[in-house]
């Protein structure tokens, strides 16, 4: 995968977290579906995608502690916003 011309390295959890995301652009998704859609199941717990959801900032965003692709809607989940062409 590539961003910015440049090569990213993901691993394979990371690009089932990324594609669940990108299946549905703009939707928020709880971290149970997320869990569901990317572990297979709920049973992880939240946790996961919270950690998981800081390694995709640190390599997709341009400032992680400012994300804007991946957005945190509070009390809710988490959205995929698509960049602008």
């Amino acid at each position: 995968m590539r961003l910015r011309g440049k090569p990213i390295a993901l691993s394979p959890q990371e690009f089932r977290l990324l594609a669940a995301f990108l299946k549905q652009p703009g939707t928020v998704l709880s971290p149970e579906r997320l869990l569901d859609m990317a572990w297979g199941s709920a049973d992880g717990g939240p946790e996961n995608v919270r950690v998981y959801m800081g390694y995709l900032r640190r390599k997709l965003e341009r400032d992680p502690r400012d994300p804007v692709l991946l957005e945190t809607i509070r009390g809710f989940g988490y959205r995929y916003n698509p960049p602008r062409a």
